[in-house]
């Protein structure tokens, strides 16, 4: 099931661990924006093995360390909809340089809020 919702929204990172709502689903439609727009919503989690820390290079030192809070993407619009991934990502703490730092996929954009697939999907259409 997760491989089929990562198609579907446009992903390719199988790090994305998709979350079953109260009702059952892994989606809904909501009302977003200013202009309260439908968008389907669907919620998921960044997870990835610990990885090397980014100051000082030790794998050793490195352990999990939680979650970040819910962080909104804008992903790629299909049937004229727009889709939003609410993902928490998954935290790391060094111990060796004292560094925290998160999850990291290709298809997220560093330190923004838009999702590569939605670039590319602009691209396209200009």
């Amino acid at each position: 099931m997760n491989n089929t919702i990562l198609r579907y929204v446009g992903l390719t990172d199988p790090n994305f661990k998709f979350i079953v709502n109260s009702d059952g689903e892994y989606n809904r439609y909501e009302h977003r924006g200013r202009d309260h727009h439908k968008a389907l919503i669907t919620h998921a989690t960044l997870e990835s093995d610990i990885m090397r820390c980014p100051d000082c290079g030790f794998l050793e030192h490195v352990t999990k360390y939680g979650y970040t809070d819910d962080i909104e993407i804008y992903l790629p619009t299909t049937n004229g909809y727009d889709n939003r991934l609410i993902v928490k990502k998954q935290r790391f703490h060094c111990d060796n340089c004292n560094t925290k730092f998160n999850a990291k996929s290709h298809d997220l954009l560093d330190n923004s809020k838009f999702s590569r697939p939605l670039v590319n999907q602009i691209i396209a259409m200009s």
